[in-house]
């Protein structure tokens, strides 16, 4: 058996959420690397801020990075070589995913799809997948 630590690979760890997990697997002893685009959603200093109240728990690797992005996406896990992928990079907001519905599709849908694919080509056998508020409809 291996002595490696676990690799895990976390999209959207800039987040709220994100940040806050990043800290627990820091704080668990796993080899972290955390991709997140900085989009302008919530304030890109606020998600810097959070990147560097991680830092302060522990060492991690990060790349802006847009999950949209086959190439940079292909880089980072090619670099990272992830155990598992813990999936929350998404588009929030209802009420703007109704305003702009093929960017949230983009990130949101064919976004997680990318990953799924890099899973599977790069035979990444464990992935979380943590949902947005955005995939709920009305009954119209």
């Amino acid at each position: 058996m291996s002595s490696r630590l676990q690799r895990v690979l976390l999209t959207g760890g800039a987040g709220f959420i994100g940040s806050h997990i990043s800290e627990a697997l820091i704080r668990s002893g796993v080899q972290l690397w955390i991709l997140d685009n900085l989009n302008q959603f919530y304030s890109p200093a606020w998600k810097k801020a959070n990147l560097e109240d991680i830092r302060r728990v522990g060492a991690y690797e990060f790349s802006q990075v847009d999950i949209c992005d086959n190439v940079a996406l292909r880089e980072s896990f090619e670099r990272a070589r992830p155990d598992v992928v813990i999936h929350l990079a998404t588009l929030a907001g209802v009420r703007p995913s109704i305003e702009r519905p093929l960017r949230y599709e983009q990130l949101n849908v064919a976004g997680t799809l990318n990953l799924l694919e890099m899973c599977r080509q790069l035979r990444v056998r464990k992935f979380l997948f943590g949902s947005s508020s955005s995939v709920y409809c009305s009954n119209v």
